[in-house]
């Protein structure tokens, strides 16, 4: 009887670590409930969907994309009719229409597809067929189930000598191994549950020493438990299991929370740092005491225990749950570590339905697909919530704006705003935005019309541009109307950040102040990207031509490098065919603008003819991109007589081997004649050097606006 109970106790061992292992697919799947969710999928990876306005699938209304949430308002017996949101023209849309059922799975369906197609491929088809085939196996196994019910049951009711006769013989009568080999095999299996689940969580953890030398006992153990014979080996082997058990359930898993996040070799902060980890970063650690956690580090090859401060920590949940809800924030970033700071794999508008599972107290983990691939990032748990959370901003654009108590222009107002309010208001339908206003110091709900506020741009990015107006203002609100802050010329390269659909936002220095202001997108217009190849014509023992007391090879080097600089003030990259006064052969010029990727290719000249001729003329080539050589020309022609008040004399056609032979738009230009004395008097002073290389910045801005 003392080696029966042994065996009783082993079992009941077996028992309880079965019980607390993590099984995480039954916990993801049992923690869904259903409702009125669905995801559309294609027939194939971004295949759309089609929907109908008619049960009967006739009448075509139009597509639905691939992995579209949609909400489920009622099923027919031939099609459901759905509701969905999608986005058009920076606006959140919704539309309603009947889809085949086919194309809609549940979200739990929809999980099991979405690794289905990640292991196998295949389309929607395939998988739902072999759903239906693990339906029919799956009750074809529940009623033999029913037939074989014995199993470990009559294990309990053995005698000590049936047991001792069983273990001798190796198997018993239905063909169970002996139990020494049973254990043997759970043993084999936990191990590889807890593998598993270390290499899920972080393939890179250092694995904990007490858990390392629990293991390795375990081994031992379980050569002892091959003999049969030996009684205390069972004791022992119990007594493993549990030192193991007890180890694995103290280790936990959480996410450094600071930008440096230290091991200390004391409980106090004071004390010397062991090792440092950047914020997002996986660490393994245990419970010491209600501050601090204690961890294992690997120092020099040598492992050492150190202490983690709690609030330093964001620890796991455990099973991965998942979940789904809106995107709150415009956009909502799934980045690709943990962190704020991490790199965006993706964004998503406010109000877009997210699917995700719980991974730690601040931070979702997701899948997205970049380019078809799936990829593992994060939400960060600030950034999805309830629908009715979902904030968005936006301008007031009309004079006044009004807040209605209806979807209808023609309910009472609520509340009116000036042009340029900044608004806040949620997603309501297609055409209306739903605010909440104060009246008479009670919060009130009433609809905005969406074509009547400018949705502020979701990320801020520094940006450069040219004030495009002889006078162009930056103003105090978002409005035309409001108080001009400042003016700017024509030409003023500008720095601003994009705010809206509309209006750019700046900041201007009134007395030494900073002051916020605002630019309207139409009064500037930006080259920012964009590369030019200029070419100051002549050079080294070609002068080109010389009048009264000028050179023009260096005219042209002035004014091209004037333009450079210029140029890449305004955020232009700019090759130069020379930046000294060296000789550049015709076919190098041209091969320098047909191997320097650039968008565009201008040649700067000064003329001379009989002395009479003046005024600046401009030339284009037809043989490659015609129309926009001539765009151009005409462009920097514009832009040059405006600025430096040149005489217009002409753009025309001319057979130069530079615009000729060069494969991008280009143009040559000739500023003023040398041998004018009008014109040569104005190209000695620096002033029209400026203003002629200004004219060719604000031609170039022209032409790609």
């Amino acid at each position: 009887m003392r080696l029966l109970s042994k065996v009783f106790i082993c079992l009941l061992v077996m028992i309880i670590v079965v019980q607390t292992l993590p099984i995480h697919a039954s916990a993801e799947t049992d923690t869904l409930n259903d409702s009125n969710e669905g995801i559309v999928y294609g027939e194939k990876l971004d295949h759309t969907v089609n929907y109908f306005r008619d049960e009967e699938l006739l009448e075509l209304a139009g597509t639905i994309a691939y992995r579209t949430n949609v909400r489920i308002m009622e099923e027919r017996e031939t099609a459901t009719l759905v509701e969905f949101m999608y986005y058009e023209e920076r606006e959140i849309k919704y539309s309603r229409g009947f889809v085949d059922p086919k194309y809609i799975l549940s979200v739990k369906e929809a999980a099991l597809f979405e690794e289905y197609i990640q292991v196998n491929g295949g389309n929607l088809t395939d998988f739902i067929e072999l759903q239906v085939e693990k339906h029919i196996e799956s009750k074809g196994d529940q009623e033999s189930d029913k037939e074989n019910n014995s199993g470990l049951d009559e294990i309990e009711y053995l005698t000590e000598e049936e047991m001792l006769e069983r273990n001798k013989q190796g198997t018993d009568k239905t063909g169970n191994l002996d139990e020494s080999k049973n254990l043997e095999d759970y043993t084999t299996h936990d191990e590889k549950e807890s593998k598993q689940l270390k290499e899920r969580i972080d393939n890179n953890l250092e694995e904990s020493q007490e858990v390392k030398s629990a293991k390795e006992h375990n081994i031992d153990t379980q050569d002892k438990l091959e003999d049969p014979s030996n009684d205390d080996a069972f004791e022992e082997y119990t007594q493993t299991i549990e030192i193991e058990e007890t180890q694995l359930a103290k280790q936990m898993y959480g996410l450094a929370v600071l930008e440096k996040t230290s091991v200390y070799s004391e409980t106090s902060k004071d004390s010397a740092i062991l090792r440092s980890y950047s914020q997002g970063h996986l660490l393994e650690f245990r419970p010491y005491n209600s501050e601090w956690y204690e961890a294992t580090v690997n120092i020099n090859g040598k492992w050492e225990d150190g202490f983690i401060h709690r609030k330093d920590v964001d620890p796991l949940l455990g099973e991965e749950i998942s979940q789904q809800n809106y995107a709150l924030k415009q956009p909502t970033q799934v980045y690709t570590n943990p962190t704020r700071s991490g790199e965006v794999l993706r964004g998503y508008q406010a109000g877009h339905l997210l699917q995700y599972r719980t991974y730690s107290s601040t931070w979702h983990i997701a899948t997205v697909y970049i380019n078809g691939e799936p990829k593992t990032g994060y939400i960060h748990a600030d950034d999805v919530g309830p629908r009715e959370n979902i904030r968005l901003r936006g301008v007031a654009s009309l004079q006044p704006t009004s807040v209605y108590s209806e979807t209808s222009k023609d309910s009472a107002i609520l509340r009116s705003y000036s042009q340029g309010h900044l608004l806040e208001f949620r997603p309501y339908n297609s055409e209306w935005y739903e605010a909440t206003v104060s009246i008479n110091g009670k919060w009130e709900n009433g609809f905005i019309n969406k074509k009547d506020v400018d949705l502020l741009d979701p990320i801020q990015k520094q940006l450069t541009g040219l004030a495009m107006r002889g006078s162009t203002n930056v103003f105090s609100s978002p409005s035309t109307t409001s108080r001009t802050l400042r003016s700017y010329s024509e030409g003023h390269i500008l720095q601003y950040r994009n705010f809206s659909a509309n209006w750019y936002e700046a900041t201007v220095y009134l007395n030494g102040k900073a002051t916020l202001g605002y630019i309207h997108k139409n009064h500037v217009n930006s080259i920012q990207g964009k590369r030019i190849v200029l070419d100051p014509g002549h050079g080294g023992n070609d002068p080109g031509a010389i009048a009264n007391g000028l050179i023009e090879k260096n005219l042209n080097l002035d004014i091209a490098l004037k333009t450079k600089n210029l140029l890449e003030r305004a955020g232009a990259t700019v090759i130069m065919t020379r930046t000294t006064d060296i000789f550049i052969t015709l076919q190098n010029r041209a091969l320098i603008a047909n191997t320097s990727n650039a968008d565009i290719f201008i040649s700067i000249h000064n003329n001379a003819f009989n002395g009479i001729a003046n005024g600046t003329e401009t030339f284009w080539h037809g043989r490659n991109e015609r129309a926009n050589s001539i765009r151009l020309a005409n462009s920097l022609q514009n832009a040059v007589v405006s600025k430096a008040g040149t005489t217009n004399r002409r753009v025309a056609e001319g057979n130069f081997h530079v615009i000729r032979e060069t494969l991008i738009p280009s143009a040559l230009l000739e500023v003023a004649f040398m041998d004018h004395l009008g014109d040569a008097e104005k190209l000695s002073q620096q002033s029209f050097l400026h203003d002629s290389a200004k004219g060719i910045l604000i031609g170039i801005t022209n032409y790609f606006n």
